[in-house]
Order: C-alpha cells, then structure tokens, then sequence
C-alpha cells in the first residue's frame, strides 16, 4: 500500500464547509477576537480610568492617616503621666502636691461655652472633706477634672486636709447633690486664699468620665463698676446633715467696688452689693457671658449691711498659669 492510498477515499479529507466540529471552533474563534476588539476600542481612556481610580484611594488613605495622627499628637501633648505640677514662681506662700496622673503644666486657650447652652450647675459642685470637717462650694474649670475653690474650703488652720475630699455634683437644680467623686489637692496659696483640687477617682465605684462639664475662667479685668454678676454655690453647705445636702443656689448682685490689698494687687477684690454665705466660698461669679470672673471668698459686714468679697479670676490666673484650666476664648 503506496501513500496515495491512503488519500483514494473522498471521506479521507476534511471538508472545511460541511465539517460541525469546525465550524463550532470557527464560531468560537470569531467571539474571542469580537472580545479583542471591544477591549481596544476602549483604549487610553479605560486604562487612564483604572488609574484614576487607584490614585483616588490611596490619597483618602493618606489624608485619613494623616488626621488620625494629628489627633493623637494633640492628646499626648495634653496628658502626661505621673508628672508633677509646678507653679509659677510669682505664686507666694504656695505649695503643691503631686498625685498618681497629672497633666501638662500649660495653660490652653479654648473657645468659651454658649451662653444660650452653658448650664452652670454642672460645672458647680460641693466639696466636703471629712479629714477635717471642712466644706463649701467649688467649680469644674477643666474638662480633665480639675476644680477651682477657696484655700479654706479644705485646709483647717492653714493646714490641707487629708486625701480623698468627697465631691458633691447636681444633675438638676431641683435635686439635691450626690456624693460622685473623690479629690485630691493639687495646689493651693494660703494668702490668695485659692486652691485646686483634681478628680482622682469615682466615689464608691461611681465611673469617672474621660471628659468633665466645665466652666472658662474669664477676664476680670474688663469688669466695671454696676455689672450685675450671678453667683453660684452651696449657701449651706457648712452646716449641714451630710445625709441631706443642700441644694445649688444662685443670686444675683452688681459690683460696687474694687478694693487693693498690699502684696497682691489695687484691683485685689472685687466688692458685690450680694450677700455671700459661708457656704458660697470657694464657688463662682460669672458676667453676662457666663464667664467664670471671680471666686467668693468673703463677706465684711458694716454697718449699713454687708458686701460679698470675690477674688478675681485674672489674679488666679496669672498666679497659677502653669495649671491646666480652660480659660475664654476672648481673654
């Protein structure tokens, strides 16, 4: 058998136009270049497209992280560990006192709260300290915990009184205050008679916020002769059953006066025609911007009546502007 033979038979060779397997592989073969072609057709602008669109992501990305690190570069530099706090050495007759966590010794400016929305009652507490039977009223002046009071709230003969003072908050006006808090002295001046005391803990198992309700201390120096000031406190609080503390009281009374007083200042205190209970010391006066602008601290009585005595917010400031406290944007 020759080669030929194997080609005599006609159903030997393929035909190409009757063939079904070919033909199906034919079909097959044109829609895989139809494909081709559609994919070139696009071109440029598909591939410039994928492109665009992976550029767009990473860049949220970036921008994302960036902020996220920004954040946390703010609140390191805000809160430090187991630092202590030093004053400013303009302070006199003051001492300090370090506790477990403290915070960075600045003072930051920040924006001072609405005066449609700031409610301070809540920035407003009462403080009893048991170690020596010492009480009276005090203010919230930083969302870290920090509280802004008289020196002989909680020092008994010019002596501090012992750890864990009992903080007293309201959380109406028409309740009487509960025991949350215990708090610590940080520093205080006898003569200036002003003191701070920090948030250390919850009062029997009471949780602590990472961020308090607070007041901005304002500039006492743009107060006038008749501004009408609130003043915030505790009248009662120095005798007291502590079963059933006294509830938050507010009056009203206009500045008198401007009374010097040697080794301070001529602008030392600031005279309000309202009365000023015992009670009240240590609490707030604030102007119409319900902006913290003065302590109560005293009353002189006279004969024709008596005159409250508050310290002004800016002697406190400038002597313990190493503290950390929140003071009004507009300072």
């Amino acid at each position: 058998m020759g080669v030929n033979d194997f080609f005599d038979d006609e159903e030997d060779w393929v035909n190409f136009e009757e063939d079904d397997d070919f033909e199906d592989f034919e079909v097959g073969n044109n829609l895989f270049s139809d494909l081709l072609g559609k994919f070139s057709d696009l071109g440029n602008k598909f591939y410039i497209g994928i492109l665009t669109i992976v550029f767009i992501s990473f860049g949220l990305y970036f921008l994302n992280y960036r902020d996220n690190s920004q954040v946390t570069v703010v609140e390191n530099e805000v809160v430090e560990e187991n630092k202590p706090v030093e004053l400013n050495e303009q302070a006199t007759n003051t001492t300090i006192q370090s506790t477990n966590t403290t915070v960075k010794v600045t003072t930051t400016l920040t924006s001072s709260p609405d005066s449609n929305d700031f409610q301070p009652y809540l920035a407003t507490v009462l403080i009893y300290a048991p170690g020596c039977e010492q009480s009276g009223s005090g203010t919230i002046v930083s969302n870290l915990g920090f509280i802004l009071t008289n020196d002989h709230v909680v020092s008994n003969y010019n002596t501090p009184c012992e750890k864990d003072i009992i903080i007293f908050v309201s959380e109406a006006p028409d309740k009487d205050p509960i025991p949350k808090y215990y708090a610590n002295i940080v520093a205080n001046d006898e003569f200036l008679d002003i003191a701070f005391l920090e948030i250390t803990s919850g009062y029997e198992g009471n949780y602590v916020p990472n961020t308090f309700y607070s007041a901005c201390v304002g500039n006492s120096d743009t107060v006038d002769l008749s501004d009408k000031l609130l003043i915030w406190g505790y009248p009662d609080a120095r005798f007291i059953d502590y079963t059933k503390p006294p509830r938050i009281d507010v009056s009203e009374g206009f500045v008198s006066g401007f009374d010097s007083e040697s080794g301070i200042s001529e602008k030392a205190w600031l005279a309000v025609s309202s009365t000023i209970s015992s009670g009240n010391s240590g609490g707030g006066a604030y102007n119409n911007k319900f902006e913290l602008v003065g302590v109560p601290t005293g009353v002189v009585e006279g004969n024709l009546g008596s005159r409250g005595y508050l310290r002004p917010s800016q002697i406190i400031v400038e002597n313990f502007n190493n503290l950390f406290f929140k003071t009004c944007s507009n300072n």
